[in-house]
C-alpha cells in the first residue's frame, strides 16, 4: 500500500510540474508577441525605406511613436485584443467585442500623447469620426476581417494555430489552475500526513522553477531566431520560474525543520 501511495504521489508530482509549466508559459506569450513587434520596429528603423520581411527589412517609424507603443494604456489596448485574438483562434466568437468603442475611448485618452508622436489628432475629427458611418462599421469589419483570416488559414494550419492560441487563453489558464488544485488536494491526502506533502509539492515548485526559469532563456533565443529580431525579454518566466524556485526552497525547508522536531519528540518519548 505505501509503495502504490508513492507511486501515485510520484505520477502526480510529474503532471503538475508539467501543468505547472505550461500555466507559467501560458502568460509569457503576449509578452513575447510585443517584445517581437516592438524589436522589428527597432530592427526597420536601422534599415532602409524597402519593404522586404524575409530579410526583415522595414520602413522609418519615429521613436515618439514607439514610445506610444510602450504606453501604459495602449498596452492595455494590446493586451486586451491580443487575448480576443487568441480567444477567436480558439473558437471563440466575437460578436461581443466593442473595438468601435475601445479604440475611439483610446484615442481620447491618448490625444496629447499622439499629438506629440505627430499624428495631429484634434477634437473635431474625433467627433467628426464617432458621428460618421466608419465608427458605426469599425466592429463589422473588425469582425470581418477575423473571420477572413481565420477562413484563409488552411485546415491543417488552422489546427495548429488554435491549438497554441488556446495556450494563451484565460479559459487555458483557469483550466490549468483547477488540476494544479486537484494535484495539491490528492498530494495532501496521498501523503497521510500534517506536514508530509510539504516535501513533494516543495520539490515539484523547485524543479518547476528551474525548468520555468531554463526555458525563459531557450524560448528567448529560438523565438528571437525564427523571427529574426533581437533577444525577447521574457520577463513573466524569469518571476515566475523565480518565485516557484523560492516557494519550493521554502516549502523543503519549513518540511526538514517540522521533520527534524517531530523526530525529536518521537525520540524524548522513547
Amino acid at each position: 500500500m505505501k509503495a502504490l501511495r508513492i507511486t501515485l504521489i510520484v505520477l502526480l508530482s510529474i503532471f503538475m510540474v508539467i501543468i505547472t509549466c505550461l500555466f507559467t508559459y501560458s502568460f509569457s506569450f503576449k509578452e513575447m508577441v510585443k517584445e517581437a513587434a516592438i524589436d522589428f520596429i527597432d530592427i526597420a528603423d536601422m534599415t532602409d525605406n524597402s519593404v522586404n520581411l524575409e530579410e526583415t527589412e522595414g520602413f522609418n517609424i519615429d521613436p515618439k511613436l514607439k514610445e506610444v507603443l510602450k504606453d501604459k494604456e495602449v498596452q492595455s489596448f494590446i493586451d486586451k485584443y491580443t487575448d480576443i485574438t487568441l480567444e477567436i483562434f480558439s473558437g471563440k466568437d466575437v460578436n461581443e467585442v466593442d473595438f468601435s468603442k475601445d479604440f475611439i475611448e483610446l484615442i481620447e485618452s491618448k490625444k496629447d500623447l499622439l499629438n506629440e508622436a505627430g499624428l495631429e489628432i484634434k477634437d473635431e475629427d474625433i467627433q467628426e469620426f464617432k458621428n460618421s458611418d466608419d465608427y458605426k462599421e469599425l466592429n463589422e469589419k473588425y469582425k470581418e476581417a477575423m473571420e477572413e483570416v481565420v477562413k484563409n488559414t488552411d485546415s491543417e494550419g488552422a489546427a495548429v494555430i488554435r491549438s497554441i492560441s488556446f495556450l494563451g487563453t484565460n479559459s487555458f489558464r483557469i483550466l490549468c489552475l483547477v488540476l494544479i488544485a486537484i494535484s495539491v488536494v490528492l498530494i495532501v491526502l496521498l501523503s497521510w500526513s500534517a506536514y508530509k506533502w510539504l516535501l513533494p509539492i516543495g520539490i515539484n515548485c523547485v524543479v518547476s522553477g528551474s525548468l520555468t526559469l531554463i526555458g525563459s532563456i531557450f524560448v528567448s533565443s529560438v523565438i528571437s531566431v525564427l523571427l529574426k529580431t533581437q533577444a525577447i525579454r521574457t520577463v513573466s518566466l524569469l518571476i515566475s520560474g523565480g518565485v516557484l524556485l523560492v516557494v519550493g526552497i521554502i516549502m523543503i525547508v519549513i518540511f526538514a525543520i517540522v521533520s527534524s522536531v517531530s523526530k525529536g519528540k518521537v525520540n524524548e518519548v522513547s
